[in-house]
């Protein structure tokens, strides 16, 4: 609750304005985001019918998981990206890519919770949902270099 409220009221976790029957995510933000009338291209999960996917104002979904969210039911499988993940906004044409190969490049820009800046690759998860896949890690010091440490002097003895 609110301490400058007088009376209890929960705070919503989605914005009403924001919202397609979406399914909350990082995209908690209004966009507005042109969108495109066209499909993006066929369904990578729903490969035997003729689903496509679509660009909404806040997402790129999938045909049968759009229809499924307008009923009221939730999950299930189907592309499912938001035009907006952590603070970023997704293209059109990373979008494409995302569908088209299952990943995307490597994506700049992305801002944690706590606003800390990171790079990463958009995956599609099984169930056409999204997840994050991160670079390896740099080395740092002198292992980075290329000067490993010294091997143990031999003893003659």
């Amino acid at each position: 609750w609110r301490a400058s409220d007088r009376a209890w009221r929960p705070r919503s976790r989605r914005d009403p304005a924001g919202s397609d029957g979406g399914e909350g995510g990082d995209s908690s933000e209004a966009t507005n985001l042109d969108v495109v009338g066209e499909p993006l291209g066929p369904c990578p999960i729903h490969k035997k019918t003729d689903c496509k996917v679509f660009e909404t104002g806040s997402f790129y979904i999938c045909g049968e998981r759009k229809e499924r969210l307008a009923k009221g039911e939730r999950g299930g499988t189907g592309v499912f990206l938001p035009r907006t993940a952590c603070k970023r906004d997704v293209t059109r044409d990373e979008a494409m890519v995302f569908l088209a190969e299952g990943k995307t490049a490597l994506l700049d820009d992305f801002v944690s919770k706590k606003g800390r800046r990171f790079r990463a690759f958009l995956k599609m998860k099984p169930d056409g949902g999204y997840e994050y896949e991160f670079p390896p890690r740099v080395k740092k010091g002198k292992e980075a270099e290329g000067e490993a440490a010294p091997p143990p002097a031999e003893s003659a003895t």
